[in-house]
């Protein structure tokens, strides 16, 4: 099955990202000279707050939580997909970024995200102000499997995933008392 993940960046990056993809993300590796930059590795996280705990150490990164990108990545692309605290070693930098929290709910994608898989995209000002932002998902943030109609015309229709179907769908035959 399909799963949804959030990627977070600043104002000025989401346009290209979303026109481009997620394609410029990089993973630090520990060698016996120190460190070195591996390309091609996309962060991920299943944590949808804006208040990342890796945001929160310096002034610079916190802005790089502006926006946030939710992601849907195919089953089929899953051998692409690592979670950080099985590739992230025991080294000093991994203890350091696990002291600080929220590393359990850290991916990284080998690859490149195209902007196909991007469904959905918020700015913290927006959320901040209950704006919807655009999206694609269920408004609980699962991946749609269903269409549900709220009126007549088709473009009443709202996208839902079963689970929120299945509720919506209840309340309206207690509310109706039935189909009409």
């Amino acid at each position: 099955m399909d799963r949804v993940f959030h990627h977070f960046t600043t104002l000025a990056c989401a346009a290209q990202i979303i026109d481009e993809g997620i394609r410029l993300g990089r993973m630090i590796q520990v060698v016996e000279q120190g460190y070195v930059q591996m390309n091609g590795y996309q962060w991920l996280t299943t944590d949808n707050d804006y208040d990342q705990a890796w945001a929160a150490q310096s002034p610079q990164l916190r802005g790089r939580t502006e926006v946030r990108l939710s992601v849907v990545v195919p089953a089929l692309e899953f051998n692409n997909l690592k979670h950080w605290v099985d590739i992230c070693g025991d080294d000093d930098l991994a203890a350091a970024l696990k002291e600080q929290g929220g590393c359990d709910s850290w991916w990284l994608f080998k690859g490149v995200i195209p902007p196909e898989w991007i469904k959905a995209v918020l700015s913290h000002e927006d959320f901040a102000k209950g704006e919807p932002g655009w999206s694609e998902l269920c408004a609980c943030g699962a991946i749609p499997t269903q269409k549900m109609m709220n009126g007549k015309a088709l473009d009443m229709a709202e996208d839902v995933c079963d689970a929120c179907y299945s509720e919506k769908f209840k309340a309206k035959m207690l509310r109706t008392g039935g189909l009409h």
